[in-house]
């Protein structure tokens, strides 16, 4: 005795479902291209849609661990979204992470990121405490910044309060010369920090800050700023 046509259609539109639902989050992320992007972890652990990556990493940047899960609806639209958000865990450079990764064909990008990232050792020897990310969104197409927006801010610290008076500098995110730039400086316009990041992960930082007298002139050269059109300036490169 055959099964009914339409009872078979119901077995296979059941089975498929099935199938949708227990797609590994490891073999997803491989799948739909987050791999090749730089996001990685040690172990990935439930389905696509819900699940968690132990010790994830982005490129060299550790974001420790992450609940992600992949969006349904944006998948019809030809664009894997996977939302993510980070653990808290005490002296972890990454903290209070919220955003999404985004691929579509060439185009890859992160959206509405909030995050706070301990900078001391990442921009080291300038004296960037700290960098507070407020939903942040890039997007990059065949390597080339295509739009940016939201709210950056650096907190300064070190033992360099005496010369630098500002400790907090603002600007929003914007792409200039194809990559992301973070263009940020204090109220008075004395200190000035250029964050520019490119699609491979490669970052230059520029601290610029305008002295006023020949002690903080001799304590910024000292310290390994150099004098320049913006006053005096040090750049760090490097690469997450």
């Amino acid at each position: 005795m055959r099964m009914p046509m339409g009872r078979r259609v119901f077995f296979l539109i059941i089975f498929l479902i099935a199938l949708l639902v227990s797609i590994p989050m490891r073999f997803g992320l491989g799948f739909l291209g987050f791999d090749d992007q730089g996001l990685t972890a040690r172990e990935a652990r439930g389905s696509i849609w819900s699940g968690l990556l132990l010790d994830a990493r982005y490129g060299d940047a550790g974001l420790g661990h992450l609940d992600a899960g992949l969006g349904f609806f944006p998948l019809f639209a030809g664009r894997a979204r996977v939302s993510i958000e980070s653990h808290l865990v005490a002296g972890q450079d990454m903290q209070g992470l919220r955003a999404a990764l985004t691929i579509a064909g060439s185009e890859a990008g992160l959206d509405d990121a909030t995050v706070s990232v301990a900078a001391g050792q990442l921009l080291a020897p300038l004296p960037v405490s700290l960098l507070n990310l407020e939903d942040v969104s890039v997007h990059f197409a065949n390597g080339l910044c295509q739009d940016a927006s939201g709210l950056v801010r650096a907190e300064l610290g070190g033992s360099m309060g005496d010369v630098i008076a500002a400790r907090t500098l603002v600007g929003n995110a914007q792409c200039a010369e194809d990559a992301l730039l973070l263009p940020l400086a204090s109220d008075g316009g004395m200190e000035r920090l250029d964050v520019r990041i490119g699609a491979d992960g490669n970052y230059v930082a520029d601290l610029s800050v305008r002295a006023e007298d020949d002690s903080a002139r001799e304590r910024l050269t000292r310290a390994g700023f150099q004098p320049g059109p913006n006053g005096y300036a040090m750049r760090v490169q490097g690469s997450f």
